[in-house]
């Protein structure tokens, strides 16, 4: 099963004790519901698309007590999981224009070259006397590579 979040819209005025947002929800690329969290601490309210919605967010939320291990709220929890990787996803490329950020030995170091950072800057970084072939560059990775190393890290 695939789930995926689109049109997300994330209110960090409006957080208190959860993310308060909005997204779409898709089910194995199908629009399934329309997502969102206030962020006063209650469960995410779901918004079927369509009659078959609801089947659709029901193994969603099968997949996700399986994935989870949570019997309660485990499509929320998810959810708040993809939510979270995407916004450090976004910092990520985000800081990866100005700066040569590696994992290694459990840490996420970071350096500032002047300007963007060039090819020349990461070759740099490699080929200083300190550097471990055990050691993960973060720039010009993907999405998925990219969170798999930071949950190394985490």
């Amino acid at each position: 099963m695939k789930l995926s979040l689109k049109n997300v819209k994330i209110a960090n005025h409006l957080s208190e004790e959860t993310l308060a947002f909005t997204a779409t929800l898709y089910v194995d690329g199908k629009e399934t519901a329309s997502v969102s969290n206030r962020g006063t601490g209650g469960s995410n309210n779901y918004y079927h698309i369509d009659p078959e919605a609801k089947e659709r967010v029901d193994r969603a939320e099968d997949y996700a007590r399986e994935k989870t291990g949570d019997d309660v709220e485990a499509l929320d929890i998810l959810i708040a999981t993809m939510l979270d990787e995407d916004e450090m996803w976004k910092g990520h490329r985000r800081r990866e224009k100005i700066r040569v950020r590696v994992v290694g030995d459990g840490n996420l170091m970071e350096w500032n070259p002047k300007g963007k950072v060039r090819p020349e800057h990461l070759e740099g970084i490699k080929g200083a006397p300190w550097w471990k072939e055990d050691y993960k560059m973060l720039n010009g990775l993907g999405k998925d590579e990219f969170l798999e190393v930071m949950k190394e890290v985490a």
